[in-house]
């Protein structure tokens, strides 16, 4: 899920708290990034007020966006080659040419780079050309996006506290939810143990969920085996269909999160939960999945559960031997429910029938019809 575009971060570029949550954001993004640094310094929130570099950095690692070595970071908004080279010429000449000599200059600007006269490539190539520092990056707002659409949990993040651009709770991107869903189950459920040999109704289901606004329905055991279903069958599609769905698919929890999103366009709904409620809206916003269970369920299209030879090469993914992932396909009875039993990777919790187990008694009897010619000898 995109939760953070160009647009959003040069309003925020406006607003008073994006010199004190910058620092952490990116913070954030570089320990998402890599897993050890020597020197790490990003005074963020009321620390970010201090005189001094806006970050220090010391690493072996290097990322796309993460030079390897030690950086120093300068953060700002303003589009273009002035506030660049201005940016740029503070820091050069506030510097010790020995530190210059060892360190990356790392510009990062909230807003898009807007001089078409002068490429941000050229712009680069010409600060490097003057020796002055080791190195010269410029991540402007499109590389950020580019940086947070690999970090998802980073960009949800401060797209709920900070942009408020998204709903703080109440909806999931996939990724999220499958984080969620899958660490449920011991070890991991891997996506092809859902989708199992139900590749036909997964396919059906992708194209309607990037096709026009409509109600989707589904029948299904439970409502969270159809949202797990869509959901695997998302991150096991295509490489190209993955990612248009991944970046406008979220998972609809409640009301409010519903009606938040319904002001957005170009975004493709599963809900659940009390989101259920608002799936008619949601529907003519965009292509938008529920479940159907229990009696509604006969009236749609019904996911039925997968062979025990559909699940098996799942379960060999998580780690298990053929043959016992055949024996525990066998004991689920190829539901994920049961599954969830057998295989959690949580405390277990009683169903809230069974805590009223005494009180349920008298129901079942009452039905019993006693034969009074039969004797027990």
């Amino acid at each position: 899920m995109q939760w953070i575009d160009e647009a959003g971060l040069a309003t925020w570029a406006k607003r008073l708290d994006a010199r004190a949550y910058l620092p952490d954001m990116i913070a954030d993004l570089i320990r998402a990034s890599i897993g050890d640094a020597s020197r790490f310094r990003f005074p963020g929130g009321d620390a970010g007020q201090v005189r001094g570099w806006d970050g220090s950095l010391e690493t072996t690692e290097q990322t796309s966006f993460v030079p390897a070595g030690k950086s120093k970071w300068e953060f700002g908004s303003g589009a273009g080659a002035t506030k660049a080279s201005k940016d740029y010429r503070k820091r050069t000449d506030e510097t010790d040419p020995a530190e210059m000599a060892e360190n990356t200059l790392v510009l990062v600007n909230l807003e898009k780079w807007d001089t078409p006269q002068e490429k941000l490539t050229d712009w680069e190539s010409a600060r490097k050309a003057e020796g002055k520092w080791k190195d010269v990056r410029y991540l402007d707002a499109v590389e950020l996006v580019h940086w947070l659409d690999h970090h998802p949990a980073v960009a949800a993040l401060y797209a709920k506290t900070v942009l408020e651009a998204a709903p703080k709770d109440g909806a999931l991107s996939t990724d999220e939810f499958w984080e969620m869903y899958s660490t449920r189950f011991r070890p991991p459920l891997h996506e092809k143990v859902v989708i199992g040999d139900r590749q036909e109704i997964a396919d059906d289901l992708l194209k309607k969920l990037a096709g026009p606004a409509q109600a989707i329905m589904l029948g299904a055991e439970s409502a969270i085996e159809v949202v797990a279903f869509a959901v695997a069958a998302i991150r096991m599609a295509e490489p190209a269909v993955r990612k248009a769905l991944e970046i406008k698919t979220l998972i609809i929890e409640s009301e409010a999160a519903a009606r938040f999103l319904s002001r957005h366009k170009n975004l493709t709904f599963i809900t659940t939960q009390k989101g259920d409620d608002m799936s008619g809206m949601l529907s003519t916003i965009g292509p938008t999945l529920s479940a159907a269970t229990g009696v509604q369920a006969r009236q749609h299209k019904m996911l039925t559960r997968s062979s025990a030879n559909g699940m098996v090469d799942g379960f060999i993914e998580m780690g298990l031997e053929r043959e016992e992932g055949y024996e525990l396909a066998h004991r689920c009875g190829r539901s994920l429910t049961i599954l969830e039993r057998l295989r959690s990777n949580k405390p277990y919790q009683p169903p809230e029938w069974e805590r009223q187990a005494s009180n349920l008694k008298a129901a079942f009897l009452a039905g019993v019809v006693v034969n009074p010619s039969r004797t027990v000898g």
